[in-house]
C-alpha cells in the first residue's frame, strides 16, 4: 500500500485520508457546536437582529474554518502556511483576481442605500473559511495521494453535495460543483488561497444582494 509524509514520519494512504477526513469534521464540528453555546450566553444579553448574525455564524465560522485549522497546521502537522496557499506575495493573476472581485464588491455596495457592513464581514470570513477547509485543506491533501483533477472533483462534490446539502440538488450540480471544480482549479495553478477567497467572498455576496 502507497504511504505518503505527515508528521514528519510516514503513513499508509488510508491513514493519510482518514486523518484528513478527521480534520474536516473538526472544522464542520466545531462551527455548528459554537452558535448552540454562544446561543446559551445570548439569552442573558439583548443582542440585536445583525449582530446576532456575527455571534451565530460569522464567529463559529472563523473558529472553525480559520482558526482552529491554521493551528492545527502550524501546531500539529508543523507545516508552513504558504503550504496551503496563504502566500505572502500575490502573483499577477492573483493580484487581478482579487481586484476584479472587489470591484464586483465595490459595485454591489453602490447599488445600495445602507451598505450591510456586518454582511460584508461575514461573507470575507465566509470566503476565506471554507476556502480553507475545501482547497487549503482538503484539496491540498488530496492531491498528494491520488491524481488532482480527481482530486479537485472529489473537494468540489463535498463541497457541493456535503456542505450544501440542506440546499436543492438541481442547485448544487448546476453551479456549486461547477464552483468548486473551478476554485480548486485556480488553487492548484495559483497555489495562492487569497485569489479564491476573494472571488468566493464576492460570488457570495454579490448573490445575495443583487440577484
Amino acid at each position: 500500500m502507497g504511504t505518503t509524509v505527515a508528521f514528519g514520519g510516514e503513513m499508509s494512504k488510508v491513514h493519510y485520508l482518514l486523518y484528513t477526513l478527521n480534520l474536516v469534521v473538526g472544522c464542520f464540528g466545531i462551527s455548528i457546536i459554537l452558535p448552540f453555546i454562544i446561543m446559551y450566553g445570548m439569552d442573558r444579553f439583548a443582542v440585536s437582529g445583525d449582530l446576532s448574525i456575527l455571534f451565530l455564524f460569522t464567529i463559529p465560522a472563523f473558529i472553525g474554518f480559520i482558526l482552529f485549522p491554521l493551528l492545527w497546521y502550524i501546531l500539529s502537522d508543523k507545516l508552513r502556511l504558504q503550504d496551503i496557499g496563504m502566500v505572502h506575495s500575490l502573483d499577477r493573476t492573483t493580484i487581478t483576481i482579487c481586484v476584479i472581485s472587489f470591484v464586483v464588491i465595490i459595485y454591489s455596495c453602490i447599488q445600495m442605500q445602507d451598505i450591510p457592513w456586518i454582511m460584508l464581514v461575514h461573507f470575507a470570513v465566509i470566503g476565506l473559511g471554507e476556502e480553507l477547509v475545501f482547497r487549503g485543506i482538503l484539496l491540498y491533501r488530496l492531491q498528494k495521494v491520488m491524481n488532482s483533477w480527481l482530486a479537485i472533483l472529489i473537494s468540489a462534490a463535498v463541497f457541493a453535495f456535503v456542505f450544501h446539502s440542506g440546499q436543492p440538488f438541481l442547485d448544487n450540480v448546476s453551479y456549486r460543483l461547477i464552483l468548486g471544480v473551478v476554485f480548486g482549479f485556480i488553487f492548484l495553478r495559483s497555489k495562492n488561497i487569497w485569489g479564491v477567497a476573494s472571488i468566493h467572498f464576492a460570488y457570495n455576496f454579490f448573490v445575495t444582494h443583487q440577484l
